[in-house]
């Protein structure tokens, strides 16, 4: 596909998107209780960003990249193409299931691919919307799977050039060794606990704010959700009370009653959570609504002993841990895999150099939460445990395409020069390297 009709593929996907809006946030509701503002702010409007920025950057995005030529190998010229792999497989997850099965949809028609995509069988509602938007528009470029029983095995086993998932590490080592079996290369979009340090000085009932934002957004199941809170010592309990403060203000005293208020993903969820809240002695039954699969948010000061602490929460808990030192700090979070996100809430710059010097991480954020995100012009990506490769706007036209070298010479003049027997002249010039 050249370059025109790529834009074009675009266009038609983005009008198809355009005509299927209400449906969208329609089914989003259905599957995971999202408000149609939720729905439109961290879905929807998302992916039409991702459209606009891929029309309107494209022919600059593909364009040839010229570089200099040494001169030994004059007259020839040198540059590099992003060519597209050919067939690449998609395969989507849940939680967001239209942002993150139409972000990298987009990057890969952007890069010129045809598509196999596979959305996820837990949201049904959406998984149905898509098909209709891809069957409305560019069926001739995408092969979906999810709707079917049998659609994840059949996925598995296509014949693809590139493998894109986003989902759990567990999962996603097994698409490694898949992608590794192919001998194709791949994405792996996943997540991890992510560490939100916070230290005195700063505006508390502000940082509050943000971290109830970003920890109750679509019900805590984000892969960049503050995790678990490491504050300054004396500053636990009053960020308990302040985020419990927000959480009122955004949903009420009982959030579960909201009908704006998003809900899990299915009972096996639900019971996790239920089994951890137990243990750590924090479970009430009116904090769980088990037939609109609901869980008011909780956010408790423990230490780093707690269940919580021991894998991915994936819903609205926030164990709040005091540290003294960024020692304290550091040996909790390098105890366990390196996280997607990692978040500051801090007025002095030394507290940003020592998070940048010392921790491993996929993108940061601070004095907020889960923004960067948001940002189609900043690279989205994990590291080791949390990911590998990256993606959005330019990052995911580059993650679909493969660079491809280009040296194009000339018949004349043909310098003799380069080849046997060689005299003082090539020896002369290696020397001076």
């Amino acid at each position: 596909m050249n370059i025109n009709e790529r834009i074009k593929i675009l266009k038609d996907l983005k009008a198809s998107v355009v005509a299927h809006k209400e449906a969208v946030l329609l089914a989003l509701k259905r599957d995971l209780g999202k408000s149609e503002a939720e729905g439109l702010l961290t879905e929807y409007s998302q992916v039409i960003e991702e459209l606009n920025m891929a029309i309107d950057n494209l022919p600059h995005w593909a364009k040839k990249h010229k570089v200099k030529t040494p001169l030994t190998l004059y007259p020839a010229n040198s540059y590099y193409v992003y060519r597209p792999y050919g067939t690449v497989g998609i395969a989507s997850p849940w939680n967001y299931p239209f942002l993150l099965s139409m972000v990298p949809l987009i990057s890969a028609i952007a890069a010129g691919n045809k598509v196999i995509l596979k959305t996820s069988s837990k949201t049904v509602n959406t998984s149905e919307i898509i098909y209709s938007i891809i069957r409305n528009s560019i069926p001739d470029y995408v092969v979906y799977y999810g709707i079917y029983e049998d659609d994840k095995n059949r996925f598995i086993h296509e014949d693809i050039d590139m493998l894109f998932f986003t989902g759990s590490t567990k999962v996603g080592k097994n698409m490694g060794i898949i992608a590794a079996e192919k001998m194709i290369p791949y994405v792996l979009e996943l997540g991890g606990k992510s560490p939100c340090v916070v230290k005195k000085g700063n505006n508390l009932e502000v940082t509050a704010k943000r971290i109830a934002w970003g920890k109750t957004m679509n019900s805590g199941q984000t892969c960049v959700a503050p995790d678990y809170a490491l504050v300054d010592i004396g500053l636990g309990e009053e960020l308990k009370t302040l985020l419990e403060e927000s959480i009122n203000d955004f949903y009420g005293n009982s959030p579960i009653l909201n009908e704006n208020y998003p809900k899990m993903i299915d009972e096996t969820s639900m019971e996790r959570l239920k089994s951890l809240s137990i243990t750590e002695g924090i479970y009430s039954e009116d904090n769980f609504d088990f037939e609109n699969r609901k869980i008011n948010p909780h956010f408790f000061v423990t230490d780093i002993n707690s269940p919580f602490m021991k894998e991915e929460i994936f819903g609205p808990f926030l164990p709040i841990i005091e540290c003294d030192t960024w020692v304290d700090v550091n040996n909790i979070v390098n105890a366990h895999p390196n996280p997607l996100a990692f978040y500051l809430f801090t007025d002095k710059k030394t507290d940003v150099d020592y998070v940048m010097n010392n921790f491993n991480f996929g993108g940061m954020a601070i004095n907020d939460t889960m923004t960067h995100l948001a940002n189609s012009r900043l690279p989205f990506g994990g590291v080791k445990e949390s990911g590998i490769g990256r993606y959005h706007g330019f990052e995911g036209f580059k993650a679909f395409s493969h660079k491809t070298s280009v040296l194009s010479n000339k018949f004349s003049p043909d310098m003799s020069l380069r080849y046997p027997p060689y005299g003082n002249f090539i020896k002369n010039v290696m020397n001076k390297k």
